[in-house]
């Protein structure tokens, strides 16, 4: 009985020191993997830090750049100012009441021009000022990526 009883509680014995070698290399793989993540996390920003500085550096040396920034600002600012002049429009033109207005701002989208169909003034007959200011940026920048390319 005795020999049973010490043969049990070797086994108890040998299982918990076996979890615990287990729970120990379980814990130095995690730490192993965590190790090798945030080993190519940094590696990754320190790539994203040099190619930055690179495109900071080409932009301080290409004045061309800078202006096209300066004259994509303004065209932005243009368009900006044509949109509300649009919205004014399509509220004239539309004859929206009180209970359209609601179901009017849900199926606009503003700021995104896809391309996809004539600006809405112009389908009611209107001129749309922001589709004008949006395609003379566009051509202004147009004009300068050619520029920069010949320097």
């Amino acid at each position: 009985l005795e020999n049973g009883l010490s043969y049990v509680l070797d086994n108890e014995a040998a299982r918990a020191i076996q979890q615990h070698m287990w729970d120990e290399q379980m814990a130095r793989e995690m730490r192993e993997a965590t190790y090798g993540v945030d080993l190519k996390g940094a590696a990754l920003e320190a790539l994203t830090g040099i190619v930055q500085t690179v495109k900071n550096i080409l932009t301080f040396l290409n004045p061309i750049s800078a202006l096209m920034k300066l004259t994509d600002l303004v065209g932005t600012i243009a368009e900006a100012e044509a949109s509300a002049g649009d919205i004014q429009q399509v509220l004239m033109l539309g004859n929206v009441g009180a209970q359209n207005s609601a179901v009017l701002q849900q199926l606009t989208t503003r700021n995104a021009d896809l391309g996809l169909y004539n600006p809405l003034v112009d389908q009611l007959g209107g001129r749309s000022m922001y589709s004008a200011a949006r395609a003379g940026r566009l051509q202004a920048k147009e004009v300068g990526l050619r520029l920069g390319s010949l320097l």
